[in-house]
């Protein structure tokens, strides 16, 4: 994500309790919405204000939203959701990399 521009979005996408970098916003120091469960930030999901309530969309909405991202957004997902994204009928979303159970696409 270091080629990110600074309009780039970082996404989790359907982030698995505890095998996901929440950290990911500190170590980019951008804000990175989330598209699926929330998990351990959920605490914070639920003090925000309303109008920054689209940095989180939920579980049953996150495989629906997620297409429409703007282009160049980076998305981190497991290899599970990794390959839905990649079969995208109309292949929007690249591979750019992977680390174990982890793979970052970007929305072309």
């Amino acid at each position: 994500m270091t080629r990110a521009g600074a309009t780039d979005l970082p996404v989790l996408y359907h982030p698995a309790p505890n095998h996901f970098p929440y950290s990911l916003s500190f170590y980019t120091g951008r804000r990175v919405a989330v598209y699926g469960s929330s998990g351990e930030l959920s605490y914070g999901q639920e003090q925000m204000n309303p109008e920054d309530t689209a940095w989180f969309v939920p579980e049953d909405r996150a495989d629906e939203q997620l297409p429409s991202i703007a282009s160049g957004s980076w998305v981190l997902t497991d290899l599970e959701h990794g390959q839905v994204l990649r079969q995208n009928p109309l292949d929007s979303f690249q591979p750019i990399g992977q680390s174990g159970n982890k793979i970052l696409l970007r929305k072309r």
